[in-house]
């Protein structure tokens, strides 16, 4: 079907020239009012703008996704400093060791220690302390590489007390549950106070304390008393609320809208 537009106001139907064979044929007459478009023009107009849209969005879902997973990926290959045995305060004396993870990992990374009294080097000999003193080896440690990356930090105090307390080394996740754990150096039947941030929180005649389900409200500082004997050094206990993750999860969720897109439109560039 052929089809002739008219332009507003031209109502001839005159053709300027005489007619031939080759204008044999049906014929569609559309109107057009001042300044509009053909039907078929305005359809492709707006798919092409549809088009257009969908195309801005797959590329900024592009960069969104190629920064999820970069972050993912170094998430997942950040180190973290292990301590063995697991735990932060040890007695005057006692073995420990930190290390900055597997052995292919060591060789890219090094433990770095700061004393109490601000001094900052590299943990000699592997960071394996074989009989640990308070003025040497009580600090913050992390790992390092040479380009200057580096992990979180572990706190870890060595005392010559009577007492200390297991705790978690690393930050624990919202929602599990926690034991504390007080040691005297001699005795095992006794019977303890716990304190955190300086208040009185439960007293156990095991030595143990129990927190279910720990929330960010449970961050602080924890001790334990063993009465007639003395107290532990302070531990700070740390909680990862869930909340930290949830930019990844709708990071993630809209990534995934790429691929839908992707198969949607069929768009071959990608």
């Amino acid at each position: 079907m052929k089809e002739d537009l008219l332009q507003t106001g031209d109502l001839s139907l005159i053709p300027e020239t005489a007619p031939t064979d080759t204008d044999t044929g049906e014929y569609r007459l559309h109107h057009l009012q001042q300044g509009g478009k053909h039907p078929d023009m305005e359809n492709s107009e707006a798919q092409s703008q549809s088009l257009q849209q969908v195309r801005m969005e797959v590329a900024a879902l592009s960069l969104l996704l190629y920064l999820v997973l970069n972050s993912l990926d170094c998430d997942s290959a950040r180190v973290s400093p292990t301590v063995s045995p697991k735990r932060s305060q040890f007695f005057k004396y006692d073995s420990f060791s930190v290390s900055c993870g597997e052995e292919e990992e060591m060789a890219e990374w090094r433990v770095m220690k700061r004393t109490e009294d601000g001094e900052v080097g590299p943990c000699p000999s592997s960071c394996s302390i074989t009989a640990a003193y308070p003025a040497t080896d009580s600090g913050v440690y992390w790992c390092e590489t040479g380009p200057g990356e580096t992990s979180n930090t572990v706190n870890i105090t060595v005392t010559a007390g009577f007492v200390i307390m297991e705790s978690p080394v690393l930050p624990v996740m919202e929602g599990h549950d926690v034991t504390l754990s007080c040691r005297h150096r001699f005795a095992y039947d006794f019977t303890t106070d716990f304190y955190k941030d300086g208040l009185l929180i439960g007293t156990s005649s095991t030595g143990n304390l129990s927190l279910h389900r720990v929330s960010r409200s449970d961050e602080g500082l924890y001790k334990c008393d063993v009465r007639g004997s003395g107290e532990s050094p302070q531990s700070w206990l740390a909680v990862r609320g869930e909340e930290d993750f949830s930019d990844f999860t709708a990071a993630l969720s809209d990534a995934s809208r790429l691929f839908l897109l992707s198969e949607t439109w069929n768009l071959k560039w990608l």
